[in-house]
């Protein structure tokens, strides 16, 4: 692990593989210094309300100890050959992430190779304590497809081995995956900087979560003799944050949910394998429709509060919330949504979203 002092909020893990057989020659992870300072607003304005050990800033050396552990073991996961796997982000319910059992055992997400950050559905007592990352089942099951010894000579006979072996992520939804590819882009299912299936429900408590964040602000980052930079730096935060919890809703608006059958499963026509693509329900897009218009454009009046403002912005106080409010009206009209809902009636009329 090198540490490097430059003030990147970031952290990667690079390696170098032989390109005939894939084989990891050598690897390391690169720390840049302002990855704590990143990961502890993150996780202050996320899982700080909920948690009883970040009252303030700063984190503890406790809670930062659990941070790193969880960045560094995701770098690790890329040091092994593995991608990123943002659809693990959704496996859990609301409910499991609200549970302090079920957290304790499995974290926040199915893979600690997705950017679930940290537990921003649970709400304070809830009695949940574990809210970062850990390793997962797909981890497990990746790293068991990539690396365990099979007792066969060729690689020709390793092939149905391992395909019966990925095929159990079609029964078992913790084992999923679903990342950087063009078909991501359209799947609610795969989030980044969101964690939770039910995108509406999730969504509504993460915003609460927020909210309590925001309601700190000004103690947790006022220090005597100093200027009020924190302040500023952990009030964008969270209005990029915010941001991000709604996007994951506006993905329902002409979502495709993806189902990785391949040919042969998933039923189908005379046994020839389901289908791959499922276009997000009518029902599903109107309720993302009908949350956004009345929650999500609304002004965020928690995010003007004349206390905060005032003591950061001399002009323009609302220019950032407003360009938010925006982006998001603009991306709820992505010209791509009304493709996708011209294909479903193509497919089946009546199931689009009406124009």
């Amino acid at each position: 692990i090198r540490w490097v002092a430059e003030p990147i909020a970031n952290a990667m893990g690079p390696s170098t593989h032989d390109p005939r057989s894939g084989e990891v020659l050598s690897a390391h992870l690169v720390f840049w210094h302002n990855i704590t300072r990143g990961m502890e607003q993150l996780y202050f304005i996320q899982a700080g309300a909920a948690d009883k050990r970040t009252p303030t800033l700063p984190i503890s050396d406790e809670v930062m100890a659990e941070i790193m552990r969880g960045v560094a073991t995701h770098e690790v996961g890329h040091a092994l050959g593995l991608r990123h796997n943002h659809r693990a982000a959704t496996a859990y319910t609301v409910a499991q992430l609200r549970d302090p059992a079920f957290t304790n055992t499995r974290g926040t997400s199915a893979s600690i190779m997705s950017y679930a950050r940290y537990n921003s559905v649970a709400q304070p007592g809830d009695g949940v304590t574990q809210f970062v990352p850990q390793l997962g089942p797909y981890d497990d099951f990746a790293i068991t497809w990539g690396y365990k010894p099979l007792d066969v000579k060729t690689s020709d006979e390793e092939i149905p081995l391992l395909d019966k072996m990925a095929a159990a992520q079609l029964d078992n939804v913790e084992l999923a995956f679903g990342g950087e590819d063009l078909n991501s882009i359209f799947d609610p299912q795969v989030q980044m900087e969101n964690i939770g299936r039910e995108r509406i429900a999730a969504t509504k408590y993460s915003i609460e979560s927020l909210k309590r964040a925001a309601t700190r602000l000004i103690p947790a980052t006022t220090r005597l003799g100093e200027d009020y930079r924190d302040l500023s730096a952990l009030y964008r935060t969270i209005i990029s944050q915010r941001a991000m919890y709604l996007e994951s809703v506006i993905k329902q608006i002409g979502g495709v949910r993806e189902t990785r059958y391949m040919g042969g499963r998933g039923g189908g026509v005379d046994g020839v394998g389901g289908a791959t693509f499922e276009r997000v329900s009518r029902q599903d897009q109107i309720a993302a429709l009908r949350y956004l218009l009345d929650d999500g454009l609304a002004t965020p009046k928690w995010l003007l509060d004349p206390a905060v403002l005032n003591r950061m912005r001399v002009f323009e106080i609302s220019g950032e919330v407003m360009g938010i409010q925006k982006m998001l009206l603009e991306e709820m009209m992505f010209p791509l949504s009304f493709r996708v809902n011209e294909d479903a009636e193509i497919i089946k009329p009546g199931s689009g979203l009406p124009a």
